[in-house]
């Protein structure tokens, strides 16, 4: 997803919004089958950790996915 170049850039509203893009872009465009129903990127500053969570359907089936990274 692109994602690695951006794992120590500090976290402003400009680094939620590629995060966000990226990862909607990088499945429309490899999963066009994914339907993302929710999107959050959140970040835990004591733990340095950036987490995304989305909620999305393949083939109206609903999973929620969770990924870490911790710098």
């Amino acid at each position: 997803m692109g994602l690695k170049d951006i794992l120590f850039e500090q976290l402003t509203d400009r680094t939620y919004d590629i995060i966000y893009k990226r990862v909607t872009d990088s499945l429309s465009t490899y999963f066009p089958e994914v339907e993302v129903k929710n999107l959050e990127v959140l970040e835990n500053v004591d733990q340095n950790q950036l987490k995304i969570v989305m909620s999305y359907a393949v083939f109206n089936n609903e999973d929620t996915l969770e990924l870490n990274f911790n710098a």
